[in-house]
């Protein structure tokens, strides 16, 4: 199976990516570490050409994966294009801040970690691109996933989540 979950930010993408990744133990990609070359001296952007050959190789290596993340541009169209399903969460706008500034707290707690240091300004940051998904970009999603209709699970809640779940372990 071969799945790519997108959505805003705060709306469950990785959550979902690790638990089906955990239940049919195939790879999970996280959309942030391809665009980001994770590096002790600081991370480094990867070129677009770059990304996609991430992408390839993973994709070539793996029979199955998971690809998460927010990124909806044209270097990762062969990943929604290679999907049997494209899973898209857009939780309302409320439910994603409240858990953003739970995440927030729980990595200054170090209950949580994350490949980024947690501060007010990324604080700010995550709640601004809520705003700014929820007011721009979801139009975007919406028009370029257009395309691959057939395929697109659009999922608004906790409830849909586990019913998508359990339609996946159900036979045919």
């Amino acid at each position: 199976m071969k799945i790519h979950i997108l959505g805003p930010v705060g709306s469950g993408k990785t959550t979902l990516g690790r638990t089906l990744s955990k239940r049919s133990k195939c790879c999970h990609i996280e959309l942030d570490n391809v665009m980001w070359e994770r590096r002790k001296d600081g991370d480094r952007r990867r070129s677009e050409s770059e990304r996609v050959e991430y992408l390839i190789q993973t994709f070539q290596q793996y029979p199955s994966w998971i690809v998460e993340g927010v990124h909806l541009n044209d270097w990762m169209k062969g990943s929604l294009e290679r999907a049997d399903h494209i899973v898209w969460l857009e939780p309302p706008l409320a439910f994603r801040i409240y858990r953003v500034i739970r995440r927030y707290l729980r990595q200054l707690l170090g209950r949580e970690s994350s490949n980024y240091r947690p501060s007010l300004r990324m604080l700010r940051d995550m709640i601004r691109w809520s705003f700014t998904y929820q007011n721009e970009e979801r139009h975007r999603f919406h028009q370029e996933l257009q395309a691959y209709e057939d395929k697109v699970y659009k999922l608004h809640s906790d409830k849909d989540v586990h019913h998508y779940i359990s339609e996946l372990r159900s036979p045919g």
